[in-house]
């Protein structure tokens, strides 16, 4: 059995392999890690293949918490005094 490959695309992770049980396994690891499955595993000639949002891509992250103003946590306007 050959092993999968995986290619990063993106914010995404294409893997794909000879054997459609190793392509699913590969997937369902990335998704046990926090990434998403973008497509089924499907055929492709000889190989299958399967797409899945990188778990570990930090450009899709989303920051929660409030914003505060740049001048918050500045002193006194030293110009005023």
């Amino acid at each position: 059995m050959a092993p999968v490959k995986t290619v990063k695309m993106g914010a995404n992770i294409v893997i794909t392999g000879s054997e459609k049980t190793e392509v699913e396994a590969a997937a369902r690891a990335l998704v046990a890690k926090g990434g998403k499955l973008l497509s089924r595993v499907e055929p492709m000639g000889s190989k299958w293949v399967v797409t899945c949002e990188d778990p570990d891509d930090r450009s899709k992250r989303v920051h929660s918490g409030q914003a505060r103003p740049a001048a918050h946590d500045q002193g006194p306007d030293p110009a005023s005094g």
